[in-house]
């Protein structure tokens, strides 16, 4: 996933510090795609193979719409087999066709705007950076009073003013 800073420049994963920022889920628009209306599929038949009373047939070679020998009718729909110079004329028994696409199908859809999930790299506040180093003191205070609290409760002097301290740092005054 890319990462950009507040600025729309795109960084790298080893650029992020996240002692100074932090990283947030975002979108950043990528185009607006109109309103599409639905479109039929149009196209027309063609043949593939004549099929003759006599028991033979023709077959119409490659995707050439041009055969000399298929004569379309005005249906569109049948075809009639012209024999050429020097051929025997031949009744047709049947014939295969093939659907040829000539305009493709094409689904309706609403207007929308496309987008792409990125994550945003926001740098902290001065003010927060300072917060942030104040949380990262008293906790450094509270593991240091965890770690010698106990110690020092062993070799203290009960006398307010020690107590007092102590409670001070437990506390993180």
């Amino acid at each position: 996933m890319r990462i950009l800073n507040e600025e729309d420049v795109e960084i790298q994963e080893e650029d992020v510090n996240l002692e100074l920022g932090y990283l947030v889920p975002d979108k950043v628009f990528v185009q607006h795609h109109e309103a599409v209306e639905y479109q039929a599929e149009q196209g027309h038949y063609y043949p593939i193979t004549f099929y003759f009373e006599d028991g033979t047939s023709y077959n119409i070679v490659g995707d050439d719409e041009n055969d000399p020998h298929v004569h379309t009718n005005e249906d569109g729909i049948t075809f009639t087999y012209i024999a050429q110079e020097g051929e025997e004329e031949k009744t047709v028994r049947g014939t295969d066709v093939k659907w040829i696409v000539d305009v493709p199908e094409v689904k309706a859809h609403e207007a929308y705007d496309e987008y792409e999930d990125i994550q945003r790299y926001k740098l902290y506040t001065e003010e927060q950076l300072a917060q942030i180093q104040e949380e990262k003191e008293k906790a450094q205070k509270k593991e240091r009073f965890l770690s010698t609290g106990p110690d020092r409760l062993d070799t203290v002097e009960v006398n307010v003013d020690d107590m007092t301290m102590l409670i001070a740092d437990m506390i993180g005054v």
